[in-house]
């Protein structure tokens, strides 16, 4: 039982370790993790956040706040604000955002992130009314998305 207790430590340490490095130090491209926030609107989202090479790092966060109405989030590698019609470029997603039971309730989700997810031209998303990957329908306002991304 103790070795594994230690073993379990270490990994603990390991995986703590490599969290602050992605949220605070130096990646894969040699750049700082910054943390990005939206909410979003009454549209389909369309937003770039980089207009060249980078990437997404440390986490995915999406609260869906007093809204019974669910939707999907797509990345796009892109250098403009991507057009939610097509699937051309999406790199990440969809993933669905998942529906209140009630207005009052909050859902949600987190992804970790432990190795960055590169992107060639520049990273951008759709916040969407639907789940597919061509979905162009709008969403609700004041849901919140959070990532970090150099």
């Amino acid at each position: 039982m103790g070795r594994f207790l230690f073993a379990l430590e270490v990994l603990v340490m390991f995986c703590a370790a490599a969290a602050a490095q992605n949220l605070n130090g130096t990646t894969g491209m040699n750049a700082t993790c910054k943390p990005y926030a939206y909410s979003t609107a009454a549209s389909n989202n369309s937003t770039n956040v980089k207009n060249a090479a980078g990437a997404v790092c440390s986490f995915i966060s999406i609260t869906n706040i007093g809204s019974t109405t669910g939707g999907n989030v797509r990345f796009y590698d892109s250098t403009s604000a991507p057009t939610c019609s097509s699937a051309t470029g999406v790199v990440l997603g969809p993933f669905p955002i998942p529906v209140n039971a009630t207005a009052a309730n909050v859902a949600g989700f987190t992804i970790a992130i432990p190795v960055d997810i590169q992107f060639v031209n520049g990273v951008s998303f759709c916040i969407t009314g639907a789940v597919a990957t061509n979905d162009n329908t709008n969403f609700v306002t004041g849901a919140q998305l959070n990532f970090g991304y150099h």
